[in-house]
């Protein structure tokens, strides 16, 4: 394998002259699109998770600060790297550490901490679809049907993989590789 990458990697100039010489240009412009498109999806998408993860911080720092817990950077600062994991999130620090405050006896902690999770995770799903769509211009309901498809397909791998997947295909539907077999396939349905 790495015999083989390196003779790729030393000689690729050459394939890729090699290549783009017997490739039709409009193949090769829908090849670059596609590329573009993908690319531009898989940074938006990796940006989205950092925007929600900054926002995470920030609302989980006032909400410490404003209850007056100690190390509430800290705390919001672990709590944001949390939220970055898809489907765990903040909600499975909150909601355990609530239980066990308030088994512990101190319930108006116990109470705060799950409430905080649980308003925290209603405002996530909220606004993940929009900060999705805006960072890598999916719509937000196709970010949520690809979120919750890919949850469906393979848990929290589908999780990260819906969205980037939801993306490639309009990608690919966008740069036209497939413009010719839609074409042909409207006109058998019409002859049939």
């Amino acid at each position: 394998f790495f015999l083989a990458l390196y003779f790729l990697m030393s000689d690729f100039n050459m394939i890729r002259g090699f290549v783009i010489q017997r490739i039709d240009r409009q193949l090769l412009n829908s090849l670059s699109l596609l590329k573009n498109s993908a690319l531009k999806g898989v940074i938006g998408y990796i940006k989205t998770q950092f925007i929600l993860a900054g926002i995470a911080f920030v609302f989980m720092f006032l909400a410490f600060t404003i209850y007056q817990h100690p190390y509430s950077f800290i705390i919001a600062l672990a709590l944001a790297i949390v939220d970055i994991i898809p489907l765990l999130g903040t909600i499975a620090v909150l909601v355990p550490w609530g239980a066990i405050e308030l088994i512990g006896g101190d319930t108006t902690k116990g109470v705060f901490l799950i409430l905080l999770g649980v308003i925290f995770f209603v405002f996530r799903r909220l606004t993940e679809p929009k900060v999705m769509g805006k960072q890598t211009g999916l719509p937000p309901l196709l970010a949520l049907i690809g979120i919750y498809a890919g949850i469906q397909f393979s848990g929290l791998w589908g999780a990260l993989l819906g969205p980037l997947v939801m993306i490639l295909a309009i990608s690919v539907f966008n740069s036209g590789i497939l413009d010719n077999t839609i074409a042909d396939l409207k006109e058998v349905y019409h002859k049939t």
